[in-house]
């Protein structure tokens, strides 16, 4: 099995509240078994940084 990269956006309270609604979101578009290629199939996170961003300046920040 071989990596895939994607970009998930999510809010939440805080960052583990966002990670849950993005991995929740994404089973529910994508299923709950196999592997799907999102962050369905994650069960953690790195923190990069702990600056609040728009979803524009995030993935201005990932992909520059």
């Amino acid at each position: 099995m071989g990596s895939a990269t994607f970009i998930t956006y999510a809010e939440g309270a805080d960052v583990e509240v966002a990670f849950r609604e993005a991995v929740d979101q994404a089973q529910h578009d994508h299923g709950h078994g196999g592997y799907t290629g999102t962050i369905a199939n994650k069960d953690s996170y790195i923190v990069i940084d702990g600056v609040p961003r728009t979803e524009a300046d995030a993935e201005a920040l990932i992909t520059s």
